[in-house]
């Protein structure tokens, strides 16, 4: 709790200080670097969330910043069964916007 306290006193500080406009904004720049640092931690992330079906393999694979088919070959890495299709109505709507984008740019090559 001591330590939360410190970063709330940083945080407010950075804002006070002109550093950055909010709070807000002073969160998302550190959780920025801590990924740009540590880019595992968003694998690791994508195969909770995929696993606990919270989000779909082609969003896992955004947030893992991989392709899709890196992503499934990690996720069979660890075990986890794959769900191909979509989760609900705008999953599906993502998954038709992906694909769109997909043979855009094939088509461009």
């Amino acid at each position: 709790m001591k330590q939360q306290q410190e970063y709330d006193i940083i945080i407010k500080g950075m804002v006070n200080a002109g550093i950055y406009e909010t709070e807000e904004k002073a969160i998302n720049e550190a959780i920025k670097s801590l990924l740009k640092e540590n880019p595992e931690i968003k694998k690791k992330v994508a195969i909770y969330m995929y696993n606990n079906e919270e989000i779909s393999l082609e969003r896992a694979a955004e947030i893992a910043g991989v392709c899709y088919e890196d992503m499934k070959l990690i996720l069979v890495e660890h075990g986890i069964k794959l769900r191909l299709g979509p989760i609900d109505q705008e999953d599906a709507k993502q998954e038709v916007l992906s694909t769109r984008e997909i043979l855009r740019n094939e088509r461009n090559r």
